[in-house]
């Protein structure tokens, strides 16, 4: 483990330096262990590391880092708490996934076997970046796993299911993107305008449901963002 400043209000707590499920469960454990800690603001797990955010004025750096070091050897084999199952439908090639034809010919694969070994996998989020509540879902089986795009589209519709390296990731917003892109889903992971607008979160569980183009519907865009009651940025 070695802890790293970032600026004035941060510091990144390093468990590895590999994307390893047991490395993954350990960094969203300890950041439940370090969320209630005085003067911590936030805690952003990631695959193999944790930032925390603190106010300068009331948190002791030294403090946190000592109790994250005290922390991690009870931590090592210990599953994180929480977590839902989550069933994401999914329409599988064609325009919903130009790219598993492609992914499955790497494979050594047919297209329908690609998307059944997507499908009956059970997949971990590992953590929420990119784009606001996407998700990163490990880890694939090792036949589908492939490099990025050499050049990212320059649109990317929302709800686009997407494998890059060991990784899988649901697009929550139409954006640029350089995943390959295997299928859809017309479940709306990020609602900008929802009490609650992210969907799935670390350590949740993801299984994904083929459906087919009949019973396919596109998400919804998102309505206008409601006025704040205070300036943001």
């Amino acid at each position: 483990m070695r802890v790293l400043p970032l600026g004035e209000r941060g510091l990144l707590i390093e468990i590895g330096d590999v994307l390893d499920p047991a490395i993954n469960a350990q960094v969203r454990a300890l950041a439940h262990r370090l969320a209630g800690m005085p003067g911590v603001e936030e805690v952003v797990p990631a695959l193999r590391s944790v930032l925390v955010v603190v106010d300068p004025l009331a948190a002791d750096p030294g403090l946190i880092a000592e109790k994250a070091e005290a922390a991690l050897p009870a931590l090592r084999g210990a599953v994180a708490e929480g977590g839902r199952r989550v069933e994401v439908p999914v329409l599988y090639g064609g325009e919903a996934g130009p790219d598993l034809e492609e992914v499955a010919a790497a494979a050594g694969l047919s297209v329908a076997q690609a998307a059944r070994m997507h499908a009956e996998g059970e997949y971990t989020v590992y953590m929420l970046g990119f784009r606001p509540g996407f998700p990163y879902l490990g880890v694939l089986p090792e036949p589908l796993r492939v490099p990025r795009l050499a050049s990212p589209r320059a649109r990317v519709p929302a709800g686009s299911i997407g494998v890059a390296d060991a990784l899988s990731g649901i697009y929550p917003l139409t954006s640029p993107g350089g995943w390959r892109l295997i299928g859809r889903t017309p479940l709306s992971i990020y609602d900008p305008t929802a009490a609650d607008p992210i969907l799935l979160r670390p350590g949740d569980r993801v299984r994904f449901s083929p459906i087919d183009a009949a019973t396919f519907a596109d998400p919804s865009p998102p309505g206008p963002l409601p006025v704040p009651s205070r300036p943001a940025f």
